[in-house]
């Protein structure tokens, strides 16, 4: 069996600071990411309510276009906040984790 390796306790600012941006930057990636898919989504659900008649297929487009627009905004609101979060810790300059205690 293994033994796990303990976090290492001597970060300087500089390197926290670089893996914090890094962190930002994969997620806003991540973020564009998947609005693209959400955006293909909504895509599909407009041309489902313009090529089908049936009543079961315009619900499931009007579905798909209603669920891509929520979780766009879902998405934008958590990148925001997982941001703002970060922004503060790099203004302040100090970091509170749990694991580091």
């Amino acid at each position: 069996m293994k033994r796990q390796k303990k976090p290492r306790k001597d970060f300087n600012k500089e390197e926290l600071l670089l893996s914090l941006e890094r962190t930002v930057l994969s997620k806003e990636r991540t973020v564009l990411a998947e609005i693209t898919v959400l955006l293909g989504f909504m895509a599909l659900g407009i041309l489902v309510v313009r090529l089908f008649e049936d009543q079961s297929m315009l619900l499931f487009g009007f579905a798909l276009v209603v669920f891509s627009i929520i979780a766009m905004f879902y998405l934008i609101y958590n990148f925001r906040k997982h941001a703002k979060e970060l922004k503060k810790i790099e203004k302040t300059g100090s970091v509170k984790l749990p694991e580091f205690d």
